[in-house]
């Protein structure tokens, strides 16, 4: 644990030097005889992520598959709620109270089943959409560098420290890659309009 401390706290310091080698501006170019600066691009990848309208519309799908599922167990709830008023108002032993009674027990263990598989699906869709929307994100955020000479984009974050937990607060703290950009460095906007465009 404390390696991983000591790694992040690397990885943030590096990160600050970085962003301040290319405040240096001619001077750098000059130092390490390169025949240019480096053009560095920070992108808020969250912040990418909640205006996408793909995302809008990739949860909407979700919704819908959840709404189907709550729908599906809630008939099958009925049907069983129906069985045992029919079970109770039968002869505990009798032919057909045993087997009105293994009807419903058969139907609680398939609405059981049905909604863990359905919960299942749902998570993987969920994680498959979120790799296909990041896959997005890189792509555009890769053309886009190329496209207008960056040298590196690095991933920033919400500068509040929003966490409940003294864990949760020294996780977003520990993290933190960046812990400064000029706003002429973000590129956040400019591919949240990209990837809206697709």
């Amino acid at each position: 644990m404390q390696r991983r401390y000591i790694f992040l706290i690397a990885a943030a310091v590096l990160a600050v030097a970085i962003v301040a080698v290319c405040s240096q501006g001619p001077s750098f170019a000059q130092n390490t005889g390169t025949d240019k600066n480096l053009k560095i691009g920070v992108v808020n990848i969250a912040e990418v992520f909640e205006k996408s309208a793909e995302r809008d519309a990739r949860e909407k799908e979700l919704q819908d598959m959840m709404d189907q599922a709550m729908a599906q167990v809630g008939e099958y709830k009925r049907e069983a709620q129906k069985l045992q008023e029919e079970v109770e108002k039968l002869e505990k032993g009798s032919e057909k109270y045993a087997k009105l009674n293994k009807q419903r027990i058969a139907l609680m263990a398939k609405t059981e089943i049905f909604a863990e598989q359905s919960k299942i699906k749902i998570q993987n869709r969920e994680n498959a959409f979120r790799q296909e929307l990041y896959s997005m994100i890189r792509e555009a955020i890769d053309k886009y560098a190329e496209q207008n000479g960056y040298d590196l984009v690095l991933k920033i974050d919400d500068n509040r420290i929003s966490g409940k937990s003294l864990v949760t607060q020294d996780i977003q703290m520990s993290t933190r890659i960046v812990l400064y950009n000029s706003q002429k460095m973000d590129l956040t906007d400019t591919i949240i309009a990209i990837i809206n465009k697709k």
